[in-house]
């Protein structure tokens, strides 16, 4: 039986606990509830289709009322899921970005990339089963996606990923904010921006994070993990935090300091509470510093040798 987990977070707003790779408190999917229909924000990895159905039982939520199935970027672990869970899902769209429709129709180049760059990793984020292009909405800037009393209005917001879209919920105001803003630590009260290969853009980035915070939506969900505080506060501690994280970065590269050290050196500027939080933080910092090294190149500042390495 899946391991699952629902709760309320917020008003007509459910998060189900994804279990991604069996771990707790690490992918969420929230359910957005109105009295017409269903959004699900993100379907983390295949493994865990059957964590969210579970999960949808359990808050009685039913899967026959899931109108959209909205993908904030074309990451495996919040787009992984989708394709096994729209057989279940039968009443389902799927609303993504243009960029995306192909890669989720026809899988098998995305998934031979993926594996070349998570390595060992690779079968934490799974497979991805094709999705028919008729069960495909594109999303646009702007769109509304109607609940019943309630709607979803996406936001174009790259820089983490090309293909990255938030959500503003009519009801709450609450921010859906997928990893544009980064990770979340709760206990540590931390925001921490995540700049992966192979399309960080940091200048995207900066505009995202000022948009974001000048929305200043009152509450912010993240999928890496929980509810957060404002959009103000969430994006501008995100903002602080990645030009802290480019400095320590270029200036660690600029020394030929070894990756590691570079790695130690961004911990101690973002000290974590938790041994699990800090555990997140490194993953993250290694990802960080292939998609900063990189723009650091195009900008003659070197990394190019760390670039090519992760």
């Amino acid at each position: 039986m899946a391991e699952f987990r629902g709760y309320a977070v917020g008003d007509g707003i459910y998060l189900i606990d994804s279990f991604m790779g069996g771990i707790p408190d690490f992918t969420a999917v929230y359910a957005v509830t109105g009295s017409e229909g269903i959004a699900l924000i993100d379907t983390a990895v295949s493994s865990s289709a059957k964590s969210i159905l579970a999960g949808l039982r359990f808050l009685e939520l039913d899967a026959d009322d899931v109108r959209y199935v909205v993908i904030t970027h074309l990451h495996l672990d919040h787009a992984g899921g989708a394709g096994f869970l729209l057989p279940v899902l039968q009443k389902a769209t799927v609303v993504v970005d243009e960029l995306a429709v192909p890669h989720l129709a026809e899988p098998h180049r995305l998934m031979e990339s993926a594996r070349r760059a998570l390595g060992k990793f690779a079968p934490l984020y799974g497979d991805l089963e094709p999705i028919p292009r008729d069960r495909m909405l594109v999303a646009s800037e702007g769109m509304t996606l109607e609940l019943g009393g309630r709607s979803l209005s996406l936001l174009y917001c790259p820089g983490h990923a090309r293909t990255h879209w938030c959500s503003v919920d009519s009801a709450t105001g609450a921010l859906f904010s997928g990893d544009a803003l980064g990770v979340y630590l709760r206990s540590s009260e931390m925001v921490f921006p995540v700049t992966p290969l192979p399309d960080f853009d940091a200048g995207e980035m900066r505009k995202t994070l000022g948009r974001l915070r000048d929305l200043d939506a009152p509450a912010t969900y993240f999928p890496h993990f929980g509810k957060g505080g404002s959009s103000r506060k969430m994006a501008q501690d995100s903002l602080e935090a990645l030009e802290v994280m480019i400095d320590i970065i270029r200036q660690g590269l600029s020394e030929g300091q070894e990756r590691s050290l570079i790695v130690e050196h961004v911990l101690e500027r973002f000290p974590a509470k938790e041994e699990r939080e800090r555990m997140l933080l490194i993953g993250n910092v290694q990802l960080n510093l292939g998609g900063i090294s990189r723009m650091l190149e195009k900008e003659g500042g070197g990394g190019r040798g760390l670039a090519q390495s992760v």
